[in-house]
Protein backbone atom coordinates (compact mmCIF):
# COMPACT_ATOMS: atom_id res chain seq x y z
CA UNK A 1 0.00 0.00 0.00
CA UNK A 2 1.00 3.33 -1.00
CA UNK A 3 2.66 5.77 1.71
CA UNK A 4 0.48 8.02 0.69
CA UNK A 5 -2.50 6.20 1.20
CA UNK A 6 -1.61 4.89 4.72
CA UNK A 7 -0.68 8.55 6.26
CA UNK A 8 -4.53 9.56 4.93
CA UNK A 9 -6.18 5.78 6.66
CA UNK A 10 -4.21 7.00 9.92
CA UNK A 11 -5.05 10.49 9.41
CA UNK A 12 -7.21 12.42 12.03
CA UNK A 13 -9.51 13.44 9.54
CA UNK A 14 -10.20 9.35 8.37
CA UNK A 15 -10.58 8.31 11.85
CA UNK A 16 -12.95 10.96 12.99
CA UNK A 17 -14.93 10.52 9.94
CA UNK A 18 -15.16 6.60 10.16
CA UNK A 19 -15.86 6.99 13.82
CA UNK A 20 -19.01 9.17 12.90
CA UNK A 21 -19.92 7.20 10.39
CA UNK A 22 -19.93 4.40 12.94
CA UNK A 23 -22.11 6.05 15.08
CA UNK A 24 -24.41 6.83 12.10
CA UNK A 25 -24.21 3.57 11.62
CA UNK A 26 -25.36 2.59 15.16
CA UNK A 27 -28.45 5.16 14.82
CA UNK A 28 -29.69 3.34 11.78
CA UNK A 29 -29.46 -0.18 13.31
CA UNK A 30 -31.32 1.33 16.82
CA UNK A 31 -33.95 2.93 14.66
CA UNK A 32 -33.28 5.96 15.34
CA UNK A 33 -32.37 7.20 11.60
CA UNK A 34 -34.34 6.11 9.04
CA UNK A 35 -35.36 8.37 6.20
CA UNK A 36 -32.50 8.96 3.98
CA UNK A 37 -29.59 7.41 6.55
CA UNK A 38 -27.51 6.82 3.12
CA UNK A 39 -27.17 10.35 2.83
CA UNK A 40 -26.66 10.87 6.44
CA UNK A 41 -23.89 8.01 7.26
CA UNK A 42 -21.79 9.70 4.35
CA UNK A 43 -22.27 13.10 5.19
CA UNK A 44 -21.33 12.06 9.33
CA UNK A 45 -18.09 10.82 7.89
CA UNK A 46 -17.46 14.01 5.21
CA UNK A 47 -18.30 16.09 8.88
CA UNK A 48 -15.03 14.46 10.20
CA UNK A 49 -13.05 14.42 7.27
CA UNK A 50 -12.96 18.06 7.23
CA UNK A 51 -13.36 19.49 10.74
CA UNK A 52 -10.66 17.01 12.10
CA UNK A 53 -8.30 18.88 14.23
CA UNK A 54 -5.12 18.51 11.65
CA UNK A 55 -1.49 18.94 12.88
CA UNK A 56 -0.14 22.35 13.33
CA UNK A 57 3.20 22.62 11.20
CA UNK A 58 5.86 22.90 13.76
CA UNK A 59 9.30 24.75 13.40
CA UNK A 60 11.89 23.72 16.20
CA UNK A 61 14.96 25.21 14.78
CA UNK A 62 16.55 28.29 15.05
CA UNK A 63 18.96 29.45 11.38
CA UNK A 64 21.94 31.41 13.21
CA UNK A 65 24.30 29.97 16.00
CA UNK A 66 22.93 30.83 19.77
CA UNK A 67 24.52 31.94 22.64
CA UNK A 68 24.56 29.74 25.48
CA UNK A 69 22.16 31.58 27.22
CA UNK A 70 19.68 31.56 24.31
CA UNK A 71 20.45 27.79 23.97
CA UNK A 72 18.99 27.15 27.68
CA UNK A 73 15.70 29.17 27.01
CA UNK A 74 15.32 27.55 23.62
CA UNK A 75 15.32 23.70 24.99
CA UNK A 76 13.23 24.77 27.35
CA UNK A 77 11.12 26.74 24.48
CA UNK A 78 10.89 23.18 22.66
CA UNK A 79 10.13 21.13 25.43
CA UNK A 80 6.67 22.79 25.38
CA UNK A 81 6.06 22.86 22.22
CA UNK A 82 6.11 19.13 21.92
CA UNK A 83 4.58 18.47 25.31
CA UNK A 84 1.82 16.98 25.21
CA UNK A 85 2.16 15.76 21.08
CA UNK A 86 4.76 12.83 21.82
CA UNK A 87 4.20 9.82 24.06
CA UNK A 88 5.77 9.52 27.32
CA UNK A 89 8.68 7.65 26.51
CA UNK A 90 9.60 10.08 24.21
CA UNK A 91 8.82 12.75 26.60
CA UNK A 92 11.20 10.97 29.16
CA UNK A 93 13.79 10.89 26.59
CA UNK A 94 13.69 14.81 25.51
CA UNK A 95 13.63 15.86 29.25
CA UNK A 96 17.01 13.34 29.78
CA UNK A 97 18.73 14.96 27.02
CA UNK A 98 17.93 18.70 27.63
CA UNK A 99 19.35 17.85 31.41
CA UNK A 100 22.85 16.74 29.97
CA UNK A 101 22.89 19.34 27.54
CA UNK A 102 21.98 21.99 30.08
CA UNK A 103 24.92 20.43 32.53
CA UNK A 104 27.75 20.37 30.26
CA UNK A 105 26.57 24.60 28.75
CA UNK A 106 27.97 26.28 32.34
CA UNK A 107 31.53 24.35 31.40
CA UNK A 108 31.89 25.83 27.57
CA UNK A 109 30.86 28.80 28.05
CA UNK A 110 34.45 30.09 28.50
CA UNK A 111 34.99 28.66 25.24
CA UNK A 112 33.64 32.23 23.50
CA UNK A 113 31.99 30.14 20.61
CA UNK A 114 35.07 27.73 19.87
CA UNK A 115 35.82 24.29 20.67
CA UNK A 116 34.51 20.93 18.59
CA UNK A 117 32.51 19.84 22.20
CA UNK A 118 30.50 23.11 21.84
CA UNK A 119 29.48 23.04 18.10
CA UNK A 120 28.63 19.33 19.19
CA UNK A 121 26.44 20.45 21.63
CA UNK A 122 25.13 23.62 19.40
CA UNK A 123 24.26 21.09 16.41
CA UNK A 124 22.51 18.64 19.08
CA UNK A 125 20.41 21.40 20.33
CA UNK A 126 19.43 24.04 17.15
CA UNK A 127 19.56 21.08 14.48
CA UNK A 128 19.80 17.58 15.39
CA UNK A 129 17.05 17.21 18.31
CA UNK A 130 14.90 19.60 16.48
CA UNK A 131 14.75 18.28 12.96
CA UNK A 132 14.15 14.52 13.82
CA UNK A 133 11.23 16.20 16.13
CA UNK A 134 9.48 18.43 13.09
CA UNK A 135 10.09 14.93 10.75
CA UNK A 136 8.50 12.92 13.47
CA UNK A 137 5.70 15.46 14.34
CA UNK A 138 4.68 15.76 10.15
CA UNK A 139 3.06 12.40 11.05
CA UNK A 140 -0.07 11.78 11.76
CA UNK A 141 -0.13 10.03 15.26
CA UNK A 142 -1.71 7.04 14.52
CA UNK A 143 0.49 5.96 11.54
CA UNK A 144 3.63 7.27 14.06
CA UNK A 145 2.97 4.83 16.95
CA UNK A 146 1.25 1.67 15.17
CA UNK A 147 2.18 1.82 11.43
CA UNK A 148 5.71 -0.64 10.89
CA UNK A 149 7.92 1.49 8.49
CA UNK A 150 10.96 -1.43 9.19
CA UNK A 151 10.43 -5.09 10.46
CA UNK A 152 9.32 -4.76 13.35
CA UNK A 153 9.74 -0.96 14.23
CA UNK A 154 7.01 1.89 14.18
CA UNK A 155 8.26 5.61 13.65
CA UNK A 156 7.96 6.10 17.37
CA UNK A 157 10.68 3.56 17.32
CA UNK A 158 13.00 5.19 15.40
CA UNK A 159 12.36 8.39 17.09
CA UNK A 160 13.48 6.63 20.62
CA UNK A 161 16.67 5.32 18.64
CA UNK A 162 17.31 8.27 17.46
CA UNK A 163 17.23 10.28 20.74
CA UNK A 164 19.01 7.95 22.49
CA UNK A 165 21.74 8.19 19.95
CA UNK A 166 21.90 11.70 20.81
CA UNK A 167 21.70 11.27 24.69
CA UNK A 168 24.87 8.91 24.24
CA UNK A 169 26.79 11.29 22.07
CA UNK A 170 26.29 14.36 25.16
CA UNK A 171 26.41 11.80 27.84
CA UNK A 172 30.11 11.18 26.39
CA UNK A 173 30.99 15.20 26.49
CA UNK A 174 29.81 15.22 29.97
CA UNK A 175 31.96 12.41 30.72
CA UNK A 176 35.11 13.84 29.07
CA UNK A 177 34.31 16.57 31.20
CA UNK A 178 34.10 15.06 34.42
CA UNK A 179 37.56 13.14 33.04
CA UNK A 180 39.21 16.94 32.71
CA UNK A 181 37.81 17.84 35.72
CA UNK A 182 39.78 14.43 37.85
CA UNK A 183 42.38 14.75 36.22
CA UNK A 184 42.97 18.58 37.02
CA UNK A 185 41.99 17.67 41.02
CA UNK A 186 44.77 15.08 40.71
CA UNK A 187 47.34 17.07 39.31
CA UNK A 188 46.91 19.53 42.02
CA UNK A 189 46.84 17.28 44.51
CA UNK A 190 50.22 16.33 43.10
CA UNK A 191 51.64 19.96 43.52
CA UNK A 192 50.58 20.29 46.75
CA UNK A 193 51.83 17.14 48.02
CA UNK A 194 55.17 18.18 46.41
CA UNK A 195 55.27 22.10 48.06
CA UNK A 196 54.53 20.05 51.15
CA UNK A 197 56.96 17.17 51.38
CA UNK A 198 60.35 19.57 49.36
CA UNK A 199 59.01 22.48 52.34
CA UNK A 200 59.25 24.91 49.36
CA UNK A 201 57.73 28.64 51.18
CA UNK A 202 54.83 29.27 49.77
CA UNK A 203 55.48 33.20 50.10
Amino acid sequence: MKRSTLLFLYGNGNILGSTLGLIGLALFFAGVIRPFWYLIIPGLYLIGLVFAPRARPVELRIRREPEIRELRQRLERLEEQVKGRVTQPVMERIEALRDTILAILPRLEGLDGGGRQLHLVRQTATDYLPEILETYLRLPPAYARFHEVTPGKTSRDLLLEQLDVLQTEMAAILDDLHRDDIEALRAHGDFLKSKFESGQSWL
